[in-house]
């Protein structure tokens, strides 16, 4: 049996993405004004002094994240002011600015230039404040940050948390530190950064500050999703998106929209995933971000190779990957540079995917980033398999383990443990090709287990039926202030207009209420389907099954039947790998599950004493195909015929299984000739009722009001027609487009 590497078939993590942080507000320190306060101070103000230069000063640093033309042109209005007045505190702010709008047009040297300035200006005046000098430093820590010098980064956020832990300025070191642990985690030391985040999110917390809280959670949220905790990352993502838009943060929904987006493509929910990723693009775009639209259109493309659709996931990448060579963004140029070779290796131009991941390389080690250096080592790796030439293979693999052990990247460490065991069993190393396989199993299992699976449904449904909520409540005080106005205007003659208008508002409230009732039901419909599903899966390919199947293999391999047990295991194999594939779909061919039956069957029938003799027919189905039923509907009564329905000496064994379409209603019926349903219900009652037909009930219920067609099951024995063993009749839901 060949033991080969599948690249048609993308796995969860072949492709790379990019989450967007938030490095941290330049500028920000104790600030108690609101934007609305200032702007009306500035209207009523008719002075032009220097209260005003500061007060524009002001007003353009609060507005940057939200609106950078709007920085501009403050900034430009306080400098011809300053200018007019030779006022130097002024002309230092203006090109702290500059040095902003630089860092947001992706800039950074002249960003850093600038800052440098502001800085030097600053030691030249009399009297300013220790904090606006601080700021330079701070601001320099996020522009190095930007340019992938995080070294310089974190060396310079830890001189700036101790100036501002000297001045006691609580929002400096709040914010400094969500810098420092940003640049802690892009150097793969994820407990120092963790540490930092929270200690950054209790000061936010205590101070009230939202933006800084909103930033925490999304940063803490990259970090768990790349640790693979993707509950606790869409959690924190989810919290800090609800704040952004009560906000207003056109860049902080675009960034958490887009890091949202990153989680539903590792889950495989693509339309989802554009619609969150399409949102943050247009915020990068207004904003006009380069490098927050760069690696917006990188996003993109990882997502088209997910769907296979490559010629799109191409055409953004190149367009991403000529973004980030003009802004010199080393980190998206080796992740476009990952991508671009990911699609060459599903093609099998390995030799041009290999040399696309050899330029990641290059510019991953150019930053230290460890997270794609590991992708690199890995993509070269699986370029070599399909080559057979595993000794190259297995040297690369182990560059990337190293990586992803000490890095703690267990999702990567994952998919290199599976291709490790690939490469040992290729290699005949049996023993180490269970071992990477087990330890494999093992991570898969700790990253996408039902409760983390359960866990993010809960927070979707969650995030999308408080935010309607919040709507429906801001719009009823809308309505009840309007009322509140016109009662104070309406005289005495008017005031049955004021009580049906009142009546119309509860009217819409108890509406609004019914609504949203409806959709909780809905939604709770669609859970409990979802979670009876899993408990199909889990009763599919049964513990008992698996255990006869693997003792039966173990036993014709002591008994040395080599042909026999590799044709076993190759069909086992073949069936385990079906099950789960078919398990993971909605809807899958009619034509897909009669493989699976079929392969089902043959696996029982290799190491039986009395082999069973089956058929399969299909009348009245066009094309199997393009008929899609429910996975799993039939396995379980096929099952329970061979497992149940026949004496343990029992020689002529016949399983009949019909699929037949009339009057656009689809049936099933399997049919054996065994010791029938009765007899083995008794034996039932003695232990417990079959867990696989009281599952199949609740989904055909379920599936029934989803695809709004009429469903069946009847199980009856055969002796009441005078035959013997059980008919099993099923009445399916389909659908054909």
């Amino acid at each position: 049996m060949k033991y080969t590497l599948t690249m048609k078939k993308h796995s969860l993590l072949s492709f790379l993405f990019f989450h967007l942080f938030f490095v941290g507000p330049i500028g920000s320190h104790a600030q108690t004004s609101t934007l609305d306060s200032l702007e009306n101070e500035l209207k009523t103000s008719q002075q032009k002094d220097t209260t005003t230069i500061n007060l524009l000063n002001r007003i353009a640093l609060m507005v940057y994240q939200q609106d950078i033309e709007k920085t501009i042109q403050y900034a430009e209005k306080a400098k011809a002011l300053s200018d007019s007045l030779n006022y130097p505190k002024g002309k230092a702010k203006y090109i702290y600015l500059q040095g902003i709008v630089r860092v947001v047009r992706s800039d950074f040297d002249q960003a850093i230039s600038a800052f440098k300035q502001a800085y030097e200006a600053y030691q030249t005046i009399d009297g300013v404040s220790k904090a606006d000098m601080i700021l330079c430093f701070q601001a320099i820590a996020v522009a190095s940050f930007y340019k992938n010098d995080y070294q310089q980064a974190a060396n310079y956020a830890r001189q700036t948390i101790a100036l501002f832990e000297a001045i006691g300025d609580r929002s400096g070191v709040a914010n400094t530190r969500n810098t420092l642990a940003v640049a802690y985690k892009t150097m793969g030391a994820y407990d120092s950064s963790l540490i930092e985040y929270r200690k950054a999110l209790v000061l936010f917390e205590q101070m009230g500050n939202e933006s800084g809280v909103s930033q925490c959670l999304n940063n803490m949220g990259i970090l768990y999703e790349e640790n693979g905790d993707h509950s606790r990352a869409l959690e924190n993502y989810m919290k800090s998106l609800t704040i952004g838009e009560k906000r207003g943060d056109r860049g902080g929904i675009a960034n958490v929209s887009t890091n949202i987006g990153n989680v539903y493509l590792k889950l495989k929910n693509y339309d989802e995933a554009l619609v969150f990723y399409k949102k943050g693009l247009k915020f990068q775009e207004d904003q006009q971000d380069r490098r927050g639209i760069a690696r917006a259109k990188a996003n993109i493309g990882s997502l088209y190779i997910g769907m296979n659709k490559y010629d799109s996931a191409t055409s953004y990448l190149q367009q991403s990957l000529e973004e980030s060579q003009q802004i010199g963004d080393k980190r998206l140029l080796a992740g476009n540079y990952i991508n671009l070779a990911d699609i060459q290796l599903i093609n099998e131009n390995y030799e041009k995917s290999r040399a696309y991941y050899e330029l990641a390389l290059s510019s991953a080690m150019e930053i230290e980033n460890r997270r794609e250096m590991a992708f690199a080592y890995l993509g070269i790796a699986k370029s070599y398999f399909p080559q057979k030439e595993y000794k190259r293979a297995l040297e690369h693999a182990y560059r990337c383990e190293e990586i992803t052990r000490k890095s703690q990247l267990k999702e990567i460490q994952m998919e290199n443990d599976e291709l490790l065991s690939k490469i040992h069993y290729a290699m005949g190393n049996y023993k180490q090709a269970h071992d990477r396989y087990t330890s494999f199993k093992l991570i898969s299992d700790s990253l996408f287990n039902e409760k983390n699976v359960r866990k993010i449904t809960q927070l979707e449904y969650q995030y999308k039926y408080e935010k309607e909520l919040d709507e429906a409540a801001q719009k009823e005080l809308v309505l009840t202030n309007q009322v509140a106005i016109k009662d104070r205007d309406l005289a005495e003659s008017a005031k049955q207009r004021l009580f049906i208008l009142i009546a119309f508002l509860i009217l819409t409230i108890v509406l609004l209420v019914g609504f949203f009732r409806q959709k909780l039901s809905r939604s709770q419909s669609e859970k409990e389907l979802a979670l009876v599903e899993q408990k199909l899966l889990r009763s599919q390919m049964t513990p008992h099954f698996l255990f006869n199947s693997l003792s039966v293999l173990q036993g014709i391999i002591l008994n040395k039947e080599h042909e026999k047990s590799i044709r076993y295991l190759s069909n086992f194999s073949r069936l385990l790998r079906l099950t789960l594939e078919n398990s993971r779909e909605k809807t899958v061919t009619l034509n897909n599950e009669l493989i699976a039956i079929e392969k089902y069957l043959e696996v029982q029938n290799l190491n039986a004493d009395f082999p069973l003799t089956y058929r399969i027919t299909v009348e009245g189905v066009p094309d199997k195909a393009v008929l899609k039923i429910p996975p799993m509907m039939i396995q379980p009564f096929v099952e329970n015929a061979v497992e149940h329905g026949f004496g343990e000496e029992e020689k002529e064994k016949e399983l009949t299984i019909a699929f037949r379409m009339e009057k656009e209603k689809l049936t099933c019926t399997i049919m054996d000739n065994g010791k029938g349903i009765d007899s083995i219900q008794v034996k039932a009652e003695e232990n417990k009722k079959s867990l696989s037909t009281t599952i199949t009930r609740e989904r055909l219920v379920l599936l029934a009001k989803e695809f709004k067609v009429p469903t069946d099951l009847n199980i009856k024995d055969r002796k009441s027609v005078g035959e013997k063993g059980t008919m099993v009749m099923l009445t399916l839901p389909y659908k054909t487009t």
